[in-house]
């Protein structure tokens, strides 16, 4: 008899644990790598949190290793609500300070939710769910000037009506950069100069 009561438990331990691992917790990018960053430098990245949970569920971030305290995030809470419906998205900022030496560093993001069940038999014990992002961060004492542009494309417009440009420009150096777009419309025939532009964008 005794045998057949520890048999039910494991079997009621297992289909909990299957059901919480089903619902699944993730985030976006899963690695993130910066290199060539200048001591006192900035940059920043999007992170996204995704969840197949249908109802909203509370996460919360914690930062680990050589850089936590390199970094902040655009909202201002760490705590925050996700659902299968409603991801949610912060801007990661990192800011090696000046007196950084040369040198890789590492660090973790780890989000981590809520109480998401509870295994009542003996002890009892939480149930959450947990995902890390892992950061590679390289700081050099140099300053790079680098950025490429591409994905460059205009909308159709009618005449005497505005059109819009739009170009995706990269800042692969490690300083804060406004691109410096030069726009020229010829003619049909590309003979006659019609118009041309001097834009700056936003850092």
């Amino acid at each position: 008899m005794k045998f057949k009561t520890i048999s039910i438990l494991s079997i009621l331990f297992i289909i909990l644990a299957f059901n919480v691992s089903a619902s699944v917790v993730g985030a976006s990018p899963s690695i993130i790598r910066l290199e060539r960053m200048l001591k006192g430098g900035y940059a920043e990245s999007k992170i996204t949190i995704t969840t197949s949970f249908e109802n909203p569920i509370g996460a919360g971030f914690s930062k680990e290793g050589d850089v936590a305290n390199w970094i902040t995030f655009t909202h201002d809470n760490d705590f925050f609500n996700v659902s299968k419906s409603d991801s949610y998205s912060t801007g990661l900022i990192i800011e090696p300070p000046l007196d950084t030496p040369t040198g890789n560093y590492t660090g973790t993001i780890k989000i981590t939710t809520n109480e998401l069940g509870r295994v009542n038999q003996g002890a009892g014990s939480s149930i959450l769910a947990q995902v890390a992002i892992l950061l590679y961060i390289e700081v050099i004492g140099e300053e790079v000037v680098e950025c490429r542009a591409g994905a460059i494309y205009t909308s159709n417009s009618e005449k005497n009506d505005p059109f819009l440009i739009h170009s995706v420009v990269n800042n692969d150096g490690n300083v804060r950069l406004r691109p410096e777009i030069f726009i020229e419309v010829y003619d049909q025939y590309e003979t006659k100069l019609m118009m041309s532009k001097r834009l700056l964008g936003t850092e």
